[in-house]
């Protein structure tokens, strides 16, 4: 919305002044609306956000300016106040700035001086539109960047818990309890683990609809596309050794978010690694990634 097309409102007991600033300001683009003193004000407040409330700050037989501005606050923080007094009221005009208006006009002022100070009213207001607005973006992302660092807390406590389970299991044993927790978390299609055989790459671990292929020979640049499925990823075991000790097989039918350096699925294949521990036959001489 730009700054002219943010709402006006005049509050003014004086039907010829709120009459002619109303004008006024509509001849220069505004969008401005009036009403005769500060209950009216309240009510229009309550049902839509002003960005500017241009008000007067005596206005007999109602509440006063100063008790609008309090009011106002209270009910829109970022509607932006401006007074308008005469020059025997000026101790209150400052009172008013006191108590949370943004300017004030004395009267008599011309139009030229109305619409220099709304444009900086609304400028303002404008301002402290995007300052909320940064302020609930970088609440948004602080709250969710601690709810990914507690996800990954968990995934943490968790996959330590498989590791320790593991080392007191079969080789077999501690790789079907790594690949069911790989299911439930990444939730593949198709899943596979290749460990070292005397003939290449020996199918160990095996899930889903498609068979893969029991042997792999060497892994050439696009292997995955043997394996059956319409995406498919192939992750190498290396640990922190030279020569990868074992191959991942992660299949889906469709498109999907998975990513082979999502920092979740990163940290589990680290601990697939400390689990199987690089154990096994002969590596496979001829690996190309």
């Amino acid at each position: 919305m730009s700054a002219l097309q943010d709402p006006i409102l005049i509050v003014d007991d004086d039907p010829e002044v709120r009459g002619s600033l109303v004008e006024a300001l509509l001849e220069r683009n505004f969008t401005a609306e009036a009403v005769d003193g500060a209950r009216s004000a309240l009510e229009r407040i309550r049902l839509r956000h002003y960005s500017l409330v241009v008000t007067d700050l005596n206005m007999p037989g109602g509440p006063s300016g100063l008790e609008l501005l309090g009011a106002i606050k209270g009910l829109d923080p970022l509607a932006v106040c401006i007074v308008l007094t005469g020059y025997a009221t000026l101790e209150g005009a400052i009172r008013s700035l006191q108590h949370g208006a943004y300017d004030f006009i004395q009267k008599p002022f011309t139009l030229n001086q109305i619409e220099m100070v709304v444009s900086r009213g609304l400028e303002h207001a404008r301002l402290q539109r995007q300052v909320r607005e940064y302020q609930a973006e970088l609440e948004r992302k602080v709250m969710g960047r601690t709810q990914d660092l507690k996800s990954l807390y968990q995934e943490a406590l968790a996959l330590c818990d498989l590791t320790a389970a593991s080392q007191r299991m079969p080789e077999q044993g501690s790789l079907a309890l790594f690949m069911e927790h790989l299911q439930a978390r990444w939730r593949p299609d198709g899943l596979g683990c290749y460990l070292p055989g005397s003939a290449g790459w020996r199918l160990a671990y095996e899930h889903g609809p498609r068979r893969l292929p029991s042997n792999l020979g060497t892994l050439e640049v696009g292997w995955e596309g043997r394996l059956g499925y319409p995406e498919a990823h192939g992750v190498l075991l290396s640990g922190a050794g030279p020569r990868p000790f074992g191959v991942l097989a992660v299949g889906y039918e469709g498109r999907s978010a998975f990513s082979p350096m999502d920092p979740d699925f990163v940290l589990f294949l680290r601990h697939l690694e400390l689990a199987l521990g690089g154990a096994g036959g002969p590596v496979p001489d001829k690996v190309a990634s």
